[in-house]
């Protein structure tokens, strides 16, 4: 009994290892999210930025273009009667250069987190996320059925037995996941070990089936040893 509490010990660390290493690939998750929404938010700012600096150097180039026209009028001797169209055409370069100052692009950027229902289908979600998985199978009481038990069979020739798992009531049991290990020994004292899942069928039923085949040449099976390894 001491030792199966001492089992129970180091089964329950192992398992709150498993539980760590759940919850950290769900914040993993959270954690690829968050750099994808970053990465988006600097698109935009890269996106936003770059219009306003292409407009601010439009003006600068334009600002540029009246500043020689201005100097090129001072230089030069403009008939009276051209004077006025020159003033008139500099004016509509001024009226055009001004509004080129209204920002084609703003600073507004919002994050909206609450536009739907994913955090209530998130938070649901991890109300069912992971669960613990325990047997009532009492191996004493467990039943091997097996048509080829106490008769001589040949090695490298497949036979097949099942395992009916029950509990400590004597009822039969209707779940599967147990890890289940089967020992076979032959007369000779030889051992051949058998483990789930790689070696035993689990039909999720209480019913365990496993296809053997002997390697230890003509011999009498005997099941020496049933056990659901907990």
């Amino acid at each position: 009994m001491q030792r199966e509490i001492e089992s129970l010990n180091s089964t329950v660390d192992s398992v709150a290892e498993i539980v760590d290493f759940s919850i950290n690939e769900l914040k993993s998750l959270l954690d690829k999210r968050r750099e994808s929404l970053y990465e988006s938010l600097f698109r935009i700012k890269e996106s936003k930025t770059k219009v306003l600096k292409e407009q601010m150097q439009l003006i600068a180039n334009e600002k540029h273009k009246v500043e020689v026209e201005c100097k090129s009028y001072q230089q030069s001797n403009i008939q009276s009667k051209l004077l006025g169209a020159q003033i008139n055409n500099l004016n509509e370069k001024l009226d055009c250069l001004r509004s080129l100052f209204e920002p084609r692009e703003n600073s507004f950027i919002n994050y909206e987190y609450k536009f739907n229902d994913v955090i209530d289908q998130i938070e649901s979600s991890v109300k069912h996320f992971g669960r613990f998985k325990v047997s009532s199978t009492y191996p004493p009481l467990c039943v091997l059925d097996m048509k080829n038990k106490g008769q001589t069979v040949s090695a490298n020739l497949s036979i097949c037995f099942q395992i009916q798992t029950v509990d400590y009531y004597g009822q039969k049991r209707t779940e599967g996941g147990d890890p289940v290990s089967i020992l076979i020994t032959d007369p000779y004292g030889r051992q051949q070990s058998l483990v789930s899942p790689h070696q035993i069928n689990d039909l999720n039923n209480g019913t365990y089936v496993c296809r053997f085949i002997p390697n230890l040449g003509k011999l009498i099976l005997f099941i020496k040893k049933l056990l659901p390894h907990f």
